[in-house]
């Protein structure tokens, strides 16, 4: 036996055998500390599900036309379209802690908890979660006129997400680098592997009017638009602002701070390790970037071309929004006409409303005045529910939790930037501003200036700002306190 095959097998430990014609998926010694990974039917699993015992019942499950179903290759959007779908199903309302947890009123069909037979006890309207490939699905689905979302992610992302995910759980507790697991992901050995045939399984069942077929990227940059398709497609009828609540009950930043659905109720489960991040880490489109080396970008590419080649499916792997420095030429001023960012940093004395941090500290001083609130960018951008809160009460508004939350939904970034009311595109009409430059609102993001300054520009404000500061209570927060 080789090394790879000792080293899984080491790994493989559960009173029950794996099913019939299944094999060990070799991996190089010393990356899993737990479960190990076995190919059956063409299909990667983890050790944890093959050898529960109950995967030929997990195989000839009966569902339900009222059964509601989201499929995915795991770490693509799953528990984001979770969220979304129970909610829609269950009246729009923004789930509890009281509610139970999403793996409970939610459940993973394939996984021993809380295993195939209490699924099928469930009652009526039932919502299941599987990461199985189509040509898996139980063969009861077909003939049930069961609704599925089915929703996939750019593999580049997901392998990023997934990397992150298998530090994370304790019975994978994977060892090695980001290096070795994006070679994993590459020769189809993670979980679930091979990537392609099960998104394209599914993709060539898009058609079928009891599949809805959707991506990460369009939930990113659309998520109500996203809701609207769901929402049609279960036949739920919602007004425009029960969508609107879900939207905003479904934002990255309400799911992180909502206990029945962030996970890290795990983490004290001893499923989770405490000191590897959070089920919920970033929640963005493009992190690859900042992540894979060149070399594995390259790898990436000729991997997709290869599997979509003949295709007509393709990923988005950016967010579309416009990457690049600040443009003076886009603030129309005719005295200073340059594109070069280390003329614009030079000169900041000469932009309005300048100098900064006399604006700043002048109003922090009078942050003590009972009518006056002080509030930053980047507490918004962290909690803006929390924000908008304390404005509300601040200004002695009178709102309930739902009116608050409704609030937060109709101010997000994506929100915004698709209302004619509020994102100055009119701006462009009037000659007000150029039509090629971008837009008014432009990422809504913490942190953007680690991709735009070098580290000499980087110097340069860190002494401004040192000089600035001294003496003062008061300081910025430079990102937006997600685990890099």
């Amino acid at each position: 036996m080789s090394d790879a095959n000792a080293a899984s097998q080491d790994v493989a430990k559960s009173e029950h055998p794996p099913p019939e014609g299944t094999t060990l998926v070799p991996l190089p010694k010393g990356l899993l500390a737990n479960d190990a990974h076995y190919l059956y039917k063409g299909c990667v699993f983890p050790g944890t599900i093959l050898r529960s015992g109950m995967f030929e019942e997990v195989l000839n499950f009966e569902f339900r036309s009222s059964d509601v179903i989201v499929s995915s290759f795991p770490k693509t959007g799953t528990t984001w379209t979770q969220e979304i779908v129970y909610m829609l199903t269950h009246g729009c309302q923004k789930t509890q802690a009281e509610d139970g947890t999403l793996e409970t009123r939610f459940p993973f069909l394939e996984f021993p908890f809380p295993g195939v037979r209490a699924v099928a006890a469930l009652e009526d309207p039932r919502c299941i979660k599987t990461h199985l490939p189509y040509h898996l699905l139980p063969k009861s689905l077909a003939s049930s006129r069961a609704k599925m979302v089915y929703v996939t992610r750019n593999p580049r992302d997901t392998a990023i997400s997934y990397y992150h995910f298998t530090q994370l759980l304790t019975v994978a507790s994977f060892k090695g680098t980001l290096s070795d697991y994006v070679n994993l992901f590459l020769e189809d050995k993670a979980m679930y592997s091979p990537f392609f045939p099960h998104v394209l399984g599914y993709w060539e069942e898009r058609r079928d009017p009891n599949i809805l077929f959707i991506t990460y990227e369009e939930m990113h940059q659309d998520p109500l638009s996203v809701i609207r398709r769901i929402a049609q497609f279960l036949q739920v009828e919602a007004s425009e602002r029960q969508l609107e609540y879900v939207a905003a009950c479904t934002s990255f930043a309400s799911m992180a701070s909502n206990p029945s659905v962030n996970y890290e109720h795990w983490k004290e489960s001893g499923f989770c390790h405490k000191d590897k991040g959070s089920f919920l880490r970033k929640g963005k489109v493009g992190g690859w970037k900042e992540s894979l080396t060149p070399e594995q970008i390259e790898a990436f590419q000729q991997w997709e071309d290869k599997h979509l080649a003949g295709s007509d499916f393709h990923f988005t792997f950016t967010s579309g929004e416009k990457e690049g420095v600040i443009n003076t030429e886009d603030f129309k001023l005719q005295n200073i006409v340059t594109t070069n960012f280390q003329l614009y940093l030079t000169f900041t004395l000469l932009a309005m409303y300048n100098p900064f941090f006399p604006h700043v500290l002048g109003y922090w001083e009078k942050r003590r005045d009972p009518n006056i609130l002080f509030i930053t960018y980047e507490e918004m951008h962290q909690d803006p529910l929390s924000v908008i809160r304390r404005i509300a009460q601040f200004l002695q508004v009178e709102a309930s939790e739902r009116q608050l939350e409704y609030v937060a939904a109709c101010t997000s970034f994506a929100s915004m930037a698709s209302n004619p009311s509020v994102n100055y595109e009119h701006w462009k009409e009037s000659g007000f501003c150029h039509k090629d430059k971008g837009s008014f609102l432009r990422k809504g993001k913490v942190g953007g200036w680690k991709e735009s300054l070098t580290p000499e520009q980087i110097e340069a404000f860190q002494q401004w700002e040192d000089k600035h500061l001294a003496g003062s209570d008061f300081r910025f927060t430079f990102t937006s306190g997600e685990k890099e």
